[in-house]
């Protein structure tokens, strides 16, 4: 697989997907009304486990083809041992 479709995973995300809070001065809108603070986590718990199953992804397609160039090189080298 080439490298740059490895990362099509992400351009296929909804844009919307992640969403950069601004910090401290968001938690601390929060910090008296449980509601907001509950949609803030549930948020920041569904971009962690989107963010967790594109790294997964990402990691067994390289992985796979990690795994392929190594057979692909000792291939190789068991070619050569029987030429010489």
């Amino acid at each position: 697989m080439p490298v740059s479709s490895r990362w099509d995973i992400l351009k296929q995300l909804p844009f919307d997907t992640f969403v950069c809070f601004e910090g401290p001065s968001t938690w601390a809108m929060a910090s008296g009304k449980p509601d907001v603070m509950m949609m803030l986590l549930n948020k920041l718990l569904d971009d962690g486990n989107v963010l967790y199953k594109v790294c997964t992804a990402l990691y067994w397609q390289c992985l796979s083809a990690f795994v392929l160039a190594v057979l692909v090189a000792v291939g190789c080298m068991l070619f050569c041992l029987v030429l010489l």
